[in-house]
């Protein structure tokens, strides 16, 4: 498996040499999918960080607010982040779905497997209020989420929903919209 899904290859020996020296009582099986895993959170994080630095909001934004909500698989590297980019900066904290009054301050909502009804009322909770919607299980990319995330294999890609991303305001560079089709990872 070609994984092409990092950027800093120092930091990916760094966790590979950590991941050998604490899995050795696994079996290699479930060792390789501790690192697998690890390796796909950190390439979401990547992808989700590039997807926020090519969006602009509709008014001045210092510190961006990143919500994580549902039942995620690959948001534990996003937890706790305090990214600096062009002097914003971004905190994350996790909020209910059952609660839409906590969407208040978000930004950015990063959103895990939902029931049915939560993923109805998003058009609801996310038009015209400038947030970008990034989900990790939608893979129609039907309503809500402007960024769907597609993790294959050996590459993760997204869809655009473009009709989310013209009702929340935002503007995102169109060249995010040509990596979303091409994907990060192998060739």
């Amino acid at each position: 498996m070609n994984m092409v899904l990092v950027r800093n290859k120092g930091w990916l020996r760094a966790l590979l040499v950590v991941a050998g020296l604490l899995l050795p009582s696994l079996p290699a099986s479930l060792a390789a999918e501790a690192i697998s895993a690890e390796l796909c959170a950190v390439a979401v994080n990547d992808v989700v960080i590039d997807i926020i630095t090519y969006t602009r909001w509709p008014h001045p934004i210092s510190a961006l607010q990143m919500c994580i909500a549902g039942q995620t698989a690959y948001a534990g590297s996003l937890l706790g982040l305090k990214h600096n980019h062009e002097g914003r900066v971004l905190v994350t904290r996790r909020i209910d779905l059952a609660e839409p009054a906590q969407f208040d301050g978000c930004d950015v909502v990063y959103l895990g497997k939902m029931a049915s009804e939560q993923r109805e009322a998003l058009p609801d909770l996310l038009n015209g209020r400038g947030i970008l919607a990034i989900e990790e299980d939608n893979p129609g990319c039907e309503r809500g989420g402007i960024f769907c995330l597609r993790l294959g294999a050996d590459r993760i890609s997204f869809s655009v929903n473009l009709d989310s991303l013209s009702r929340s305001g935002l503007k995102v560079h169109p060249g995010v919209l040509k990596l979303g089709r091409k994907g990060r990872g192998g060739q």
